[in-house]
């Protein structure tokens, strides 16, 4: 993966909220405000003149997240914002699918002009072009940016 993106990304994530923590026996995980939200980070280079991306979801990453409120951050090179997928929405997919044999599900993210889909093998394509942003993420998770939380008293 390349660096400087996964820090970039890792970076503004601990700016904008509150206890960031990699889980335990994984590079890829990492837990929001003690267990409120989980991002599972991927990175790809682009391809086919910069039109798609291509992302191995290992199965045992995915299945640590199921239940909670867990989204998978897809990442490339000179991306405007970070396409954030929430995993409920896709876990009946996952769990209808059988691997590849390295355990991954094979995942792309088409770029076009109007529209981003998300392509998973054996499945299908799903429009994501909504899932853009930290605005899409902070409303999605429903937590509040460190900075945002207003003084209370009494």
């Amino acid at each position: 993966m390349t660096t400087s993106v996964k820090s970039q990304f890792l970076a503004e994530l601990s700016k904008r909220f509150d206890k960031v923590s990699k889980l335990d026996n994984s590079l890829s995980l990492y837990e929001i405000g003690g267990g409120d939200a989980f991002v599972y980070i991927r990175y790809s280079k682009l391809h086919s003149n910069d039109k798609k991306t291509f992302y191995g979801l290992r199965r045992d990453d995915l299945r640590r997240l199921e239940g909670k409120n867990a989204y998978i951050v897809f990442l490339w090179v000179q991306q405007p914002d970070p396409l954030f997928i929430r995993l409920a929405e896709y876990e009946p997919v996952f769990n209808d699918l059988v691997p590849a044999s390295d355990g991954q599900f094979k995942v792309q993210v088409y770029l076009g002009k109007d529209n981003t889909d998300l392509y998973v093998a054996n499945s299908g394509r799903y429009n994501v072009e909504g899932n853009y942003g930290w605005d899409f993420f902070e409303q999605a998770t429903r937590l509040l940016p460190a900075h945002n939380i207003p003084p209370l008293s009494h």
